[in-house]
């Protein structure tokens, strides 16, 4: 299936499941606050983008390591491979308040 990823030979492929995938879009959605209540749907087309960016940049286990980093570390690998999709929310956002549909 096209969410595991190939490992070393010596590893256990675990992969992305789509319990995972669904527990990592249900976390991001809960992690944006004010945000998922203000504005659900751009929130949850946010969270599948990050989930997307996240699978196509490493394994689940390479994800799951950073979790056990500090919010400063975390940050620093996941920002930038979130950058599109954060700009694409933002935008999003924007364009919503500039209509006046908040």
């Amino acid at each position: 299936p096209d969410f595991f990823y190939k490992s070393d030979v010596n590893k256990t492929v675990i992969g992305w499941t789509s319990t995972k995938k669904k527990l990592f879009v249900s976390n991001c959605i809960e992690s944006t606050i004010t945000m998922k209540k203000k504005y659900p749907e751009i929130t949850h087309q946010y969270c599948e983008c990050a989930l997307q960016k996240i699978m196509d940049s490493m394994t689940y286990e390479e994800y799951f390591s950073t979790l056990d980093k500090t919010k400063e570390e975390q940050t620093k690998i996941v920002v930038p491979i979130l950058r599109d999709c954060l700009n694409d929310f933002s935008r999003k956002i924007d364009s919503t308040k500039s209509l006046g549909i908040e």
